[in-house]
């Protein structure tokens, strides 16, 4: 993975522990409307991620007004998670994954790359 690639992702991450934060210290509000939630991420992606498990659309309680809520967080977190698998391909992650789940990898040049990372970890 290139270098730019992998400071791509670490500012991913940082931004979703920023929205976080800024959660937690009450900065921003934790839930918002179906309405709210098409205008800012677009009704196709949300639909997307209620589909894909990534976000919970929770009962309002109050129909006339929206049917459903969402939390911030869990938005930002599937809308970080798109940029991510925006970066890197679909297959790439999936191997990835498989090496760390088993420690072993398919492909000669990923067993190359791993072994040369766990090099300079020891050295």
């Amino acid at each position: 993975m290139e270098d730019n690639t992998v400071e791509r992702i670490f500012a991913i991450g940082i931004e979703v522990g920023v929205i976080q934060t800024l959660k937690e210290l009450g900065l921003i509000d934790e839930y918002m409307t179906e309405s709210q939630a098409h205008k800012i991420y677009t009704k196709k992606l949300v639909n997307e991620w209620r589909h894909n498990r990534w976000i919970v659309g929770y009962p309002s309680g109050n129909s006339t007004r929206a049917k459903f809520h969402y939390k911030r967080s869990e938005l930002e977190t599937a809308s970080r998670m798109l940029d991510i698998y925006n970066i890197i391909p679909d297959t790439k992650l999936n191997q990835l994954s498989e090496i760390y789940r088993t420690g072993k990898s398919k492909a000669v040049a990923d067993d190359v790359a791993l072994k040369d990372i766990r090099k300079r970890m020891n050295s």
